[in-house]
């Protein structure tokens, strides 16, 4: 045993009071460790490693240092992982399984939970180490239910219960749950509002905010000395047409609070769906309006007039998140542009909407984007990789299209089938209504069904004799071209083919701007071949 690497992992749940800065650890945190370097020196192992994770719960799968605990125990970094209690390394059974009980015995890693005497090294310690486990399942499935039951109450009430204040008020230090207006970012509220109602354009309106250098929610948060987190922190320190968008369509502008839009779908999961809006927890005349209800509906229908309907779309374009500036180096936007019932999908850059002055990036087409894709692509198959490839591709391509074949004449096969034992039935029909088994209507009312039964089926042959004669068109066709240039023109002439080919093969755009006195795209593809 002595001197056995060890790794000690301690976590605390909630911000500790106790802190008298955010960047100063919690005495919980502190005192843990102090605990673990106590028992690791009394037994002889050797710590190489301290995880802490702090304001993180035991059922927050995505803990980073947990993570990484994970990762380097898997790695063989360490032989022990020294926790105060098993809790600590997480409340949820089926983590304790997986872990505690599963990998960590397969990575020669044994497990030590110091106050509760959990010990993957003591045979009879498991039931104990489940029955733990299970007891803090049920611990954290109660405390979400009660937790949830009180939120829900002071949501009723017109409580707020976020843990920050919307942009343009704070919280009221002497009433819980109540807010007060914060002048000087309400100003901006107002500002906004009013340049909206006006006519100014959201993005204008970013672009004002902008150039007067006035801090962006985010940033004035910080500002502000508040422990406030984000993913995308350099995303904060620019107005953006969605950020003066959400100031928007805000109504607690207007005194009232609204609250419970989202719902999380388990405790073990961060993840949230939208609710339905009925489902909200609406209450009027919460707190002081920093607008009032003239400009929010003069907003709001200003708003939904200039709603452009193919916004509402969830369809993934095959480029997204893989497109960037050549200029600033942030990702283009996918946007839209809807006229004469045509919409047509291209990426901006961000930056750029904001004025030249930030970024002299441009825009393109998402249909000009695949064109130079595909163009690029087979230049690649034909320079590249040669005859002999592409020639491949096209056999590939045949032997796809006549399993496709086969699976349809199964299919076809089976409606036969099914249209056999329709006769089999009309004919067992009659024969019950002429010996009195079934009556005159109900012998109606089941043939009416055969009948709709057996239409539906002939309906489906057609269909599919149809999609087998394309087929079997298509694979002449590749035999008459000689097999090699199929596999091109497929790709030339298929979109949903096409798509597919970006999809996998294409690692990043970038675009660069355009040829001088040209509008022809410069662009920059990384593939992945």
């Amino acid at each position: 045993m002595s001197g056995e690497k060890a790794a000690v992992y301690v976590r605390l749940s909630e911000e500790d009071r106790d802190k008298e800065k955010n960047f100063q650890e919690s005495r919980s945190i502190i005192n843990q460790k102090s605990l673990l370097f106590t028992y690791a020196e009394e037994n002889g192992f050797q710590v190489v490693g301290v995880y802490s994770d702090e304001d993180y719960a035991g059922s927050d799968r995505n803990r980073p240092m947990f993570k990484k605990l994970i990762k380097d125990a898997s790695l063989g970094k360490f032989s022990v992982v020294l926790c105060k209690s098993q809790s600590r390394f997480t409340r949820e059974m089926e983590l304790v399984e997986k872990y505690i009980h599963g990998l960590f015995p397969l990575w020669g890693v044994r497990f030590i939970g110091v106050v509760d005497r959990a010990d993957t090294l003591v045979p009879g310690n498991k039931k104990a180490r489940q029955i733990n486990g299970l007891v803090n399942e049920w611990y954290l499935e109660d405390l979400s239910e009660s937790i949830k039951s009180v939120l829900n109450d002071l949501r009723s009430k017109g409580k707020h219960i976020g843990a920050f204040a919307p942009y343009g008020y704070k919280k009221d230090k002497d009433n819980k749950g109540h807010l007060v207006p914060d002048e000087p970012a309400a100003r901006v509220v107002r500002k906004i509002f009013s340049m909206y109602v006006e006519g100014t354009s959201k993005i204008n309106i970013a672009r004002y905010l902008n150039d007067k250098n006035i801090p962006t929610p985010a940033l004035y948060k910080r500002q502000q000395n508040l422990n406030w987190k984000n993913s995308e922190a350099e995303n904060g320190f620019y107005w953006r047409y969605y950020t003066v968008s959400s100031i928007l369509e805000n109504q607690v502008y207007t005194g009232t609070m609204v609250q419970g839009k989202k719902k999380s779908l388990s405790y073990k999961s961060s993840k949230t769906v939208k609710t339905d809006p009925k489902d909200w927890f609406v209450v009027e005349n919460t707190h002081e309006p920093l607008i009032d209800k003239e400009t929010w509906e003069k907003a709001e229908n200003m708003r939904k007039s200039s709603a452009n309907p193919a916004y509402k779309t969830k369809n993934m374009d095959v480029f997204s998140g893989i497109v960037y500036c050549g200029f600033c180096g942030k990702k283009l936007k996918k946007s839209y542009h809807c006229r004469n019932g045509i919409k047509k999908v291209y990426y901006r850059c961000p930056m750029r909407l904001l004025g030249e002055k930030y970024c002299h990036g441009t825009s393109i087409l998402s249909e000009k984007l695949k064109k130079t894709a595909v163009k690029e692509f087979i230049d690649i198959c034909n320079s590249l990789l040669g005859k002999e490839y592409t020639e491949q591709l096209a056999i590939s391509d045949k032997s796809f299209e006549l399993e496709q074949k086969e699976t349809l004449e199964n299919k076809l096969k089976s409606i036969i089938s099914n249209e056999k034992k329709l006769k089999n039935i009309f004919a067992k029909a009659y024969v019950d209504k002429y010996t009195c088994v079934i009556s005159d209507e109900e012998y109606l009312a089941v043939t009416e069904k055969l009948k709709s039964e057996k239409s539906a089926l002939e309906e489906e042959k057609s269909t599919l004799k149809n999609q087998i004669k394309t087929l079997d068109e298509n694979i002449e066709k590749q035999k008459a071209e000689g097999g090699q240039n199929s596999f091109l023109k497929k790709l030339e002439t298929n979109q949903e083919f096409a798509d597919d080919i970006c999809r996998e093969f294409i690692e990043k755009i970038t675009l660069l701007g355009h040829e001088e006195n040209s509008r022809k795209a410069i662009i920059e593809i990384i593939w992945n071949i």
